[in-house]
C-alpha cells in the first residue's frame, strides 16, 4: 500500500502534460472503487467477462495503478470496521477526497449578474454565461432580457473547448464526465459573430477549466502523500517575496 502510494503521488505532482489526463482517470476509478465488490465465482464463470478487454493502451496502466491501491486501501479501511459493522462487503461509502467548487445555478438565471457573450447552436440564439465554476449555455427569455432559461450546466472542468476552424468562429464543445459507467458524454457546436467573441469564449473557458482542475489535483495530491508532506512541498516550491515581486 505504501509503494503504489508513493508511485501515485508522483504522477499528479511532476508537472507533466499527463496531470489533467490522471484527474479524469482517478475520477472514473474511484467510481469504480465505490461499485460493490466483484463476486468473483459470478464472474469467473462467465468466458466473455473473462476474454473481453476493451481497454484503450493509453489508459490501461494508470486505471490498474489507480484501482490497485484504492482496492488495497479498501480492504484495509474496511478490515479496521470488521468489528463495529456487520455489511463491510457492500458499497464504498468513502467520499471523493476532491470536493470540488459544489457550485449550481437555478434553471432561470438572472444574467444581468453575469458577463455574457452572444452565440447560437443548430441556428438557434444562446448565451454563454460567463462563469469561473460551470459551463452555462442560456437561451435568452424574449419576454424578460434579464433573464436566461439554462439549457446546459456543467462542472467546467469537465469541459473541454477546442476551436473548429479559424474562418467559421465556431467551437467545438465536448463535456466528458470520468466514471466507471461511461454514457453522459456528448459535444455540440458554439457559433459566434466573429473572432473576437470565439476566441474571448475559448479563453476563458480554458481558463476556468484549468484553475479548478488545479484546485482538484492539489486536493488529490494531499489524498494521496497526506496533508503535512502536501504543506511541506508546497513551502518548498513557493518563490520568495523578492522572486514573486519580480512577476508584477
Amino acid at each position: 500500500l505504501r509503494v503504489s502510494q508513493t508511485l501515485l503521488a508522483h504522477i499528479p505532482g511532476d508537472g507533466s502534460e499527463h496531470r489533467s489526463s490522471f484527474l479524469d482517470q482517478f475520477l472514473a476509478a474511484w467510481d469504480w472503487h465505490t461499485q460493490p465488490y466483484i463476486n468473483v465465482p459470478v464472474q469467473c464463470s462467465q468466458p466473455k467477462v473473462l476474454l473481453e478487454a476493451d481497454i484503450s493502451p493509453d489508459t490501461i496502466e494508470a486505471q490498474a495503478a489507480i484501482r490497485s491501491y484504492l482496492v488495497v486501501r479498501r480492504a484495509v479501511r474496511d478490515m479496521r470496521l470488521v468489528a463495529s459493522k456487520a455489511n463491510v462487503l457492500g458499497t464504498s461509502a468513502e467520499p471523493l477526497p476532491m470536493a470540488g467548487t459544489g457550485a449550481s445555478l437555478q434553471q432561470s438565471v438572472d444574467v444581468g449578474s453575469f458577463n455574457l457573450i452572444m452565440c447560437s447552436m443548430n441556428d438557434v440564439v444562446h448565451c454563454l454565461i460567463q462563469h469561473p465554476a460551470l459551463f452555462v449555455l442560456g437561451v435568452p427569455d424574449v419576454m424578460n432580457p434579464c433573464q436566461s432559461e439554462v439549457e446546459v450546466c456543467k462542472p467546467v472542468e469537465y469541459v473541454n473547448v477546442s476551436s473548429v476552424d479559424l474562418d467559421s468562429f465556431e467551437l467545438l464543445v465536448e463535456v466528458k464526465v470520468p466514471s466507471a459507467k461511461p454514457g453522459d458524454d456528448f459535444q455540440f457546436r458554439l457559433k459566434f459573430a466573429d473572432r473576437l467573441r470565439c476566441g474571448l469564449a475559448q479563453s476563458q473557458l480554458t481558463s476556468a477549466r484549468e484553475a479548478v482542475r488545479e484546485q482538484l489535483l492539489t486536493q488529490l495530491y494531499c489524498f494521496l502523500v497526506g496533508p503535512d508532506a502536501a504543506s511541506a512541498k508546497a513551502q518548498a516550491c513557493a518563490p520568495t517575496t523578492e522572486a514573486a515581486s519580480l512577476c508584477f
